[in-house]
């Protein structure tokens, strides 16, 4: 059974393997397709979730501490799932 875990921008529970994960690395959120950066990790469901968790800021909150999330993660968030569904 996959864990289950909760989109930080719908706050829907998904299993871990239908979600996008992100990690810190230097302070910026970046994508972690491969699922193996060290650390805390959050979960977006989609493009729409990620445009909420920006303008919620709760990607400070999830990775309990100062994060900087660019506008360009919409897009790598984007590409990831249009090459995953493809």
């Amino acid at each position: 059974m996959s864990p289950t875990r909760t989109c930080i921008g719908c706050g829907a529970r998904s299993p871990q393997g239908a979600l996008v994960r992100l990690a810190l690395r230097d302070g910026r959120v970046v994508l972690d397709p491969a699922r193996r950066q060290p650390g805390r990790g959050a979960y977006l469901c989609g493009v729409s979730c990620a445009r909420k968790a920006l303008s919620r800021r709760a990607f400070g909150k999830a990775f309990r501490g100062a994060s900087t999330a660019e506008a360009s993660l919409l897009e790598q968030v984007q590409q990831l799932l249009g090459a995953s569904a493809a």
